[in-house]
């Protein structure tokens, strides 16, 4: 809590900054406009470009359409509207599992922020910044000085969370903008606002000719970039996706959407891929039981039944598309939050459509249908620790199973769950946070739920899209690696290297500033992203092995130091997972 509370800090103080320079603003001219941008700190920044019309209105739910409008004088001096948030934490619409636990943090703070208006507008207490469902923009730093025809390799980054928040705004990349010029690689950092939860991921049959709304924008925001990226000082030619958690499963759809076609206008829209804490997230198809059991729920609550005030609509699809804003988020929020007590509710996320994903993403690894570019892979060592921190009834193996299942994963028996669970033993000893002993087990089950929720939805999906990888395309390279540094033994982190840390890494926020890790991650990132290999620049840096199917090795950061972690066939439940991964499907 204390970091989220500095972090609050630091983005507040950014935003009064912006609204305060002292410097002339930068210009940059693109066809029929000038934007004007604002100079702080050593960084020029260009925020909330529209690279879409506005999706708001009878627009909601509709696929994004390109802005062709010159924007003419543009002021990009203040941060723009991001894209509406659901919630991440515990809120009122959790109901009513919160009367039934104890101890529940920030539920009543959360609360008094979530105040909704008919102005399409609110002001979310985890976003310091205005949010509108009128949001589909992109954000430009450079550092300052650079210009047309400088031509700076570009870091596209696509921030997320659970793909119910996706704000850009969450983190100062001053000082990570500043870091590449000092070290001689200056880059173009560009962020994309692109709409989240049910705006941009419902599921549903209804939903087939309008599905995977927030990878379509994202996309449209990578043609803004091949397009304009030039007039800032970046090459479009050299473009790195990156993305953390759901923003990395998002570069990994990237990957393999329309059978793995990332062409416009003759040019790739990128040349490498990043993808942090999150890769490869087997789902179910938009019109399967399960997506139109969530399109179901949603909509239930905007009909007369549950809303008799509310105007009667031909369809559904329609109610969703006209109903007031306030009411919207309403029905969309029938499900708990990420960090709540029930579970890490997956159920906004990119499916498969027979459009823009045209299978189960392992199927078209498998098919070789994927963008043959250079990747890093990477995850946390203790992903699962704050996805398992109120479950406490969770506390024996029959209870997982039935939690497992009746949250997740639907298609597999109670037999094949055991058979899944015996990877995992129930001695506090072997669980997560790793390497802490018997600490930490607050509630009984509590670190072998953390590793299962680590392993199914970030480790395991990892190692097996990397297998599919390496095994499709023998010659691609790609590096993978696992974070630990701040492992603490019989100490005070109860989360390890938790979750969301790798991020606040390399945005060197709180206990990160000026450490190894900071330093280091940083170095091998821009190599890659100069040159499409960490080991390229920066020859006094370990070497980070290429991971392969025969010798399948991670880079391993610690906190002062670096070594190298092969990976075992058949580590806890990894070997099972990838043989049933079909049964994993959320």
């Amino acid at each position: 809590m204390k970091a989220i509370a500095t972090l609050l800090l630091v983005l507040i103080g950014l935003v009064g900054f912006c609204l305060t320079q002292a410097d002339e603003g930068p210009t940059v001219h693109l066809p029929g406009s000038q934007v004007l941008g604002i100079l702080a700190d050593g960084v020029d920044s260009f925020y909330g470009m529209p690279y879409a019309e506005s999706p708001a209105g009878r627009n909601r739910l509709k696929r994004p359409v390109k802005r062709t409008k010159p924007l003419g004088d543009f002021d990009a001096t203040t941060f723009a509207p991001a894209c509406p948030q659901g919630h991440f934490g515990a809120i009122k619409f959790d109901e009513p599992w919160h009367k039934r636990t104890v101890n529940v943090f920030n539920v009543d703070s959360v609360d008094k922020a979530d105040n909704f208006d008919s102005n399409l507008a609110r002001w979310d207490a985890a976003n310091p910044v205005q949010t509108s469902e009128d949001c589909l923009t992109i954000t430009v730093q450079r550092p300052a000085g650079i210009k047309a025809g400088d031509n700076l390799p570009v870091l596209l980054m696509l921030a997320g969370y659970s793909f119910v928040m996706g704000t850009p705004y969450r983190y100062n990349v001053t000082s990570f903008i500043k870091f590449g010029a000092d070290i001689e690689q200056p880059f173009v950092l560009v962020t994309v606002n692109y709409r989240t939860g049910p705006w941009g991921f419902l599921p549903g049959e209804q939903m087939l000719g309008s599905s995977n709304l927030g990878l379509r924008d994202q996309r449209m925001s990578m043609e803004w970039a091949s397009d304009n990226i030039a007039a800032f000082g970046g090459d479009p030619d050299k473009i790195v996706l990156w993305g953390h958690a759901s923003g990395g499963v998002s570069v990994f759809d990237h990957l393999v959407i329309s059978g793995g076609n990332a062409t416009y206008k003759d040019r790739k829209l990128f040349r490498g891929a990043i993808m942090s804490s999150g890769s490869l997230l087997p789902a179910e198809a938009m019109d399967s039981k399960k997506g139109n059991e969530i399109y179901s729920d949603v909509t239930g609550v905007l009909t007369p039944h549950f809303r008799p005030d509310l105007p009667h609509y031909k369809d559904s699809l329609q109610a969703l598309r006209e109903a007031p804003y306030s009411d919207f988020v309403q029905a969309t929020n029938v499900f708990p939050g990420a960090l709540s007590a029930e579970a890490m509710r997956l159920v906004y996320v990119p499916r498969p459509d027979d459009d823009l994903i045209r299978h189960s993403q392992e199927v078209l690894l498998k098919d070789n249908m994927f963008v043959p570019v250079p990747m890093i892979f990477g995850t946390q060592e203790d992903e699962g620790t704050i996805f398992a921190q109120k479950q406490t009834s969770v506390n024996n193996t029959r209870r997982l199973m039935k939690y497992l299942r009746g949250h997740y994963f639907h298609n597999i028996s109670n037999s094949r769950m055991e058979d899944f669970l015996k990877n995992y033993h129930t001695k506090p000893l072997d669980g997560s946070p790793y390497g802490t002993g018997s600490e930490f087990e607050s509630w009984v089950g509590r670190k072998r739920l953390s590793s299962v929720i680590g392993d199914v939805f970030f480790t395991i999906p990892q190692r097996i899209a990397m297998s599919l990888i390496a095994s499709a395309q023998p010659e691609l390279p790609i590096w993978g690696y696992q974070a630990a540094y701040d492992y603490r033994n019989n100490a005070t982190s109860m989360l390890g290297t938790a979750h969301g840390s790798f991020e606040a890494m390399i945005f060197e926020t709180d206990d990160y500033v000026s450490s190894y890790a900071t330093k280091t991650t940083r170095r091998y990132l821009l190599n890659f992203l100069y040159d499409l290999n960490p080991n390229k620049r920066h020859l006094d840096l370990a070497t980070w092995p290429k991971w392969t199917v025969e010798e399948p090795k991670l880079l391993k950061f610690n906190k002062s130091g670096l070594s190298t972690l092969l990976e075992v066939e058949g580590e806890r439940g990894y070997t099972f997972m990838k043989k049933h991964l079909e049964m994993f499907r959320i």
